[in-house]
């Protein structure tokens, strides 16, 4: 069994159709000047069967582990321990890291104890903390449903005075407000900012654009697949009709782009908690568990290549 740093972006691109076939690598996994990216590849006799990759941000010591995948037929233990030691001694080596945040998805809640367990089970890892989020996925086609419903009016904002804008047209400014104001638990800035898809995320404003009062931040899962990743509206704007009104417009632009809408509700966020309940359960069309395991670092020495165990 090989395993591989790859560095080129397109040498990763060709071995992530080789091993992924259909999935969308990151945008984030390419901003060199934000990130400094972390890709293994896996092999047997020259042919991919498996690979991890993640980032670690400058002028930080935590790595984020975001995915990691085997073929079928060489998921084994030993082998998925070969390739998460790998990829954190790469991190480990490159940037002599001291953390890492491993994220995955799984619609299994039994799951979480075998991740921790394969943690274990590498002499330097101690799983610090584990954090827990519920992710849905509707139809957009579906949409009519929630349209029953007359607090999802799709122009009342606009008759109030509002604006949208999409966060790849927000200048750096309106972006600076967007980071002073949201302290929430659940802030994107905390967990999401890697993924955010710029091109199909908005920003609720006032004051001609000038002022935001909430947005809809999204990434990509697949060419017809897309996540809202962190809905958040100002405190002022949260009892109005008009943040319905905004999420009602952002739901109408997404259904002419994608087929499927998921969205991620953190644990312990009962107001998003009771929205799914008495709005969304109904056209629910599949809901699984979103994991993030943070792992502490022992000093270490050791290398990340071939056979290294």
């Amino acid at each position: 069994m090989n395993f591989e740093l790859i560095v080129e972006r397109m040498v990763i691109e060709d071995f992530a159709k080789k091993v992924l076939e259909h999935q969308v690598l990151p945008s984030f996994l390419f901003l060199e000047q934000k990130y400094k990216r972390l890709v293994i590849g896996m092999s047997q006799n020259n042919d991919p069967i498996g690979m991890a990759y993640g980032v670690i941000e400058h002028g930080t010591d935590r790595f984020f582990l975001h995915y990691m995948y085997i073929k079928k037929e060489y998921r084994v233990y030993e082998n998925v321990r070969a390739l998460l030691h790998s990829i954190f001694m790469a991190a480990i080596n490159t940037r002599r890291i001291n953390h890492a945040m491993w994220n995955f998805i799984t619609d299994d809640n039994a799951e979480i104890n075998a991740h921790i367990q394969l943690l274990t089970s590498i002499p330097y890892c101690n799983v610090r903390d584990v954090q827990s989020s519920k992710q849905f996925r509707i139809k957009t086609s579906d949409f009519s449903h929630l349209r029953k419903f007359k607090i999802f009016n799709p122009k009342l904002w606009v008759n109030r005075g509002y604006g949208v804008q999409k966060l790849s047209e927000c200048n750096v400014t309106l972006k600076d407000k967007m980071r002073s104001k949201d302290t929430s638990p659940f802030s994107y800035q905390k967990k999401h900012s890697l993924r955010i898809d710029e091109r199909n995320s908005y920003v609720f404003t006032r004051n001609n654009m000038q002022e935001p009062m909430g947005w809809i931040l999204c990434r990509l899962i697949s060419e017809n697949e897309i996540m809202i990743q962190h809905f958040y509206m100002y405190e002022t704007e949260r009892a109005k009709m008009v943040a319905h009104s905004f999420a009602a417009h952002v739901f109408n632009l997404i259904a002419l782009s994608f087929e499927y809408l998921w969205f991620d509700v953190a644990q312990g966020n009962r107001q998003m908690e009771m929205i799914v309940k008495n709005y969304f359960e109904p056209i629910i069309d599949f809901n699984r568990i979103n994991y993030n395991l943070m792992v502490d670092f022992a000093k270490v020495n050791c290398c990340y290549t071939q056979n290294c165990e």
